[in-house]
């Protein structure tokens, strides 16, 4: 990953990395002795790339963290202290706990709803994701 992301340059610009379907990726770190080299998503996430590079997670970010997929846990664990959140289809309380949101009953998708306009068995615009509880989270570019 980091050699495709080096054919674009020493890293001194704005670059975004977008890792679609992100509970499905495993990443393994290279050892440098005893201890692990950094991947290129903490480099990212790390507070010397703000302002010039975002991390982005689409995917349910659920499994990752529950602990079930580690090997991104400590990227999402930096997003959520210190990143944005968007979180597109929220169906529960628990789902939007986990993803630090606090949300009214109103703010939840059961599933694709027919808007009043609609004809019967269309779904809502509102419906933003095909799949329940996908969720966005990544790291700001500033500047």
């Amino acid at each position: 990953m980091r050699e495709a992301a080096d054919a674009f340059g020493d890293g001194a610009f704005a670059a975004a990395v977008v890792v679609d379907d992100c509970e499905q990726i495993t990443l393994s770190a290279l050892q440098d002795g005893y201890s692990d080299e950094p991947t290129l998503l903490a480099d990212i996430v790390g507070p010397g790339a703000l302002g010039h590079q975002a991390l982005v997670h689409c995917g349910d970010a659920l499994p990752i963290l529950s602990g079930q997929r580690r090997s991104l846990m400590a990227v999402v664990n930096e997003i959520m202290t210190s990143g944005t959140r968007v979180l597109l289809t929220p169906t529960s309380a628990s789902v939007a706990r986990e993803h630090g949101f606090g949300l009214e009953p109103d703010q939840f998708f059961a599933g694709p709803r027919a808007g009043p306009s609609s004809p019967p068995g269309a779904a809502s615009s509102r419906c933003a994701s095909p799949r329940p509880d996908e969720t966005v989270t990544g790291s700001r570019a500033e500047g």
